[in-house]
């Protein structure tokens, strides 16, 4: 608190007295508003200019901040909204603030938003900072960037506080993966049979899923597996993987033989939004070898 004194300057030895007719409080800004009057003391009048209004600023400190340290959106939401938070008043001073998009996170300036570094003037009735998100159609896990703030010009009032937030833009993509049949048949002969896994979302898109390949009654003597698990991967603009598989002919009869493909998620990849459709197709090898018989004498009469 301190005094706050008036010195008055009058042309003429007449004595007058001041008035303190009203005094408002103002919330928002924390400004007091004083009228005062001053009366001629000799013929009781008002001069002119009779009210002098006073306004008592509180200088007390602001912090300021975002209102969490993470923030979640989804990147079909075009423009996100960053709330500030303000502990104390501002006064009729706005406040300046460097806003920077920082691009050392998974997430891609210019592809998954736009980076940008501008000035953001803070006001009573301007507290949100909006930041633009592309949205693609590209099949991508939760991508990061952060933003940061800082003032433009230092106050001792002023201070910041939780001016570094992450972001995180999550994928609104989703793709059904499968192989095209649950039932395949090839006849033996050395022949290559085709195994093709779709996807309904076009790629890129690698290693979502696995490929690996099972005995039935069929074995490594039958068709050449895939020994082990292998990624599947979509090539840009491609909704089909393909994989060759050699089948063998081995001149053997012994009827129809089968084995198996299997489709299997990949480790790690929980943040795509996928399923698998077909996640397995039995392969039927049937044999092309015949036996023959017939009968064998010396002397058929």
């Amino acid at each position: 608190f301190t005094d706050l004194y008036l010195e008055v300057f009058a042309k003429s030895t007449s004595c007058f007295k001041i008035s303190v007719e009203d005094n408002d409080y103002f919330e928002e800004t924390k400004r007091y508003s004083y009228h005062l009057s001053f009366i001629d003391s000799e013929f009781n009048s008002i001069l002119h200019p009779s009210i002098l209004n006073i306004s008592i600023v509180d200088n007390d400190e602001i912090t300021i901040g975002f209102q969490q340290s993470v923030y979640y959106f989804s990147e079909s939401i075009g423009q996100a909204n960053l709330k500030l938070l303000v502990i104390g008043v501002l006064d009729a001073d706005n406040v300046i603030l460097s806003v920077n998009t920082l691009s050392n996170g998974s997430a891609t300036a210019t592809e998954d938003y736009r980076r940008e570094e501008f000035n953001f003037t803070l006001k009573l009735d301007h507290n949100i900072i909006q930041l633009d998100i592309i949205n693609d159609s590209v099949l991508e896990p939760t991508e990061h960037f952060f933003v940061q703030i800082s003032l433009l010009e230092a106050s001792s009032r002023i201070h910041l506080n939780t001016s570094f937030v992450q972001f995180y833009i999550l994928d609104d993509e989703f793709t059904e993966i499968g192989f095209e049949s649950a039932h395949l048949a090839v006849t033996e002969g050395n022949v290559i049979l085709m195994l093709n896994i779709n996807s309904s979302l076009p790629g890129p898109s690698d290693g979502l899923v696995q490929l690996s390949t099972r005995d039935g009654s069929a074995t490594g003597l039958d068709y050449n597996g895939t020994h082990g698990s292998i990624p599947v991967v979509f090539q840009p603009g491609q909704t089909i993987a393909s994989f060759d598989i050699l089948i063998h002919d081995d001149n053997i009869s012994e009827g129809s033989e089968e084995f198996f493909g299997v489709i299997q998620p990949t480790l790690g990849k929980n943040d795509f939004h996928f399923n698998i459709s077909i996640a397995k197709v039995s392969v039927e090898i049937e044999d092309d070898d015949m036996v023959n018989f017939g009968i064998h004498c010396d002397d058929c009469t």
